[in-house]
C-alpha cells in the first residue's frame, strides 16, 4: 500500500484528501520529469563521445586513432606536448614503451608482426577519423 509522510505520521494513500492526492500527482509527475530530462542529457552527452573516446580531449582539432575494436589510441599530429599526441614520447600513446602505443614496437599496436599494428602491412591496421 502507498503511504504519504504528513508532518510526522504516514497516511494511506486511500485515506488522503482530494488536494493531498493532486500534491502526491504533481511530484510524482516532477519526479518523473526530471528523470526523463537526466535520461535524456545522460544520452546526449555519451552521443557526443560515440566511437570509444570516453573522457579523451582533443582540443586541437586533430585526428584520432582508434584499434579495429574501437579502442582509442591517441592524436595524431606532430605535437610533443599534446598528452594524448602520438608524437609525445613520455605520453600514453607515444611513449615507445607504453602498450597502448603505436610506437612501441613490442606492444599490439605498434610490433611489424601483430595484425591489430598500425605497422603491419598486412595487418587490419587502425582507422583515423577527424580531418
Amino acid at each position: 500500500m502507498l503511504h504519504v509522510i504528513h508532518f510526522d505520521r504516514l497516511i494511506p494513500v486511500t485515506r488522503v484528501h482530494s488536494f493531498q492526492q493532486g500534491a502526491l500527482m504533481f511530484h510524482l509527475r516532477l519526479y518523473a520529469t526530471g528523470l526523463l530530462y537526466l535520461t535524456v542529457f545522460l544520452l546526449w552527452t555519451t552521443a557526443s563521445h560515440a566511437g570509444g573516446a570516453w573522457g579523451q580531449q582533443n582540443s586541437n582539432g586533430s585526428p584520432q586513432i582508434y584499434s579495429q575494436e574501437g579502442r582509442y589510441l591517441g592524436n595524431l599530429n606532430a605535437n610533443p606536448y599534446d598528452p594524448n599526441s602520438v608524437s609525445n614520447p613520455y605520453g600514453q600513446y607515444g611513449s615507445p614503451y607504453s602498450p597502448d602505443s603505436i610506437n612501441n614496437p613490442y606492444g599490439r599496436y605498434g610490433s611489424p608482426y601483430s595484425p591489430d599494428s598500425a605497422n603491419n602491412p598486412y595487418g587490419q591496421g587502425v582507422r583515423v577519423y577527424g580531418r
